[in-house]
């Protein structure tokens, strides 16, 4: 099991990373969110969540939920993960 950052090069390029995929995973999504994002490595990509809370609608719970492709997410992936995720 991985946890955290473990997935990523570095703490630098975690950051990066988390700035670039929650961009993508919340790109159609309408609110002021605020929320944490959990990745899972999976065939071919990364499973994304970002649960947390919409202030726009008083503080609701939100949970949204996507994949990311390998395209997207290669360049931050620590090699072991990278190889994993790819077989």
């Amino acid at each position: 099991m991985i946890e955290g950052n473990e997935l990523f090069r570095d703490d630098l390029v975690w950051s990066g990373a988390v700035r670039t995929m929650k961009a993508s995973l919340l790109s159609n999504y309408q609110g002021d969110p605020s929320c944490d994002l959990l990745f899972a490595p999976k065939l071919y990509g990364l499973a994304a969540s970002c649960i947390g809370v919409d202030w726009s609608r008083g503080g609701r719970h939100l949970s949204i939920a996507g994949d990311i492709p390998i395209s997207m997410a290669q360049e931050f992936l620590a090699p072991s993960v990278l190889s994993d995720i790819i077989q």
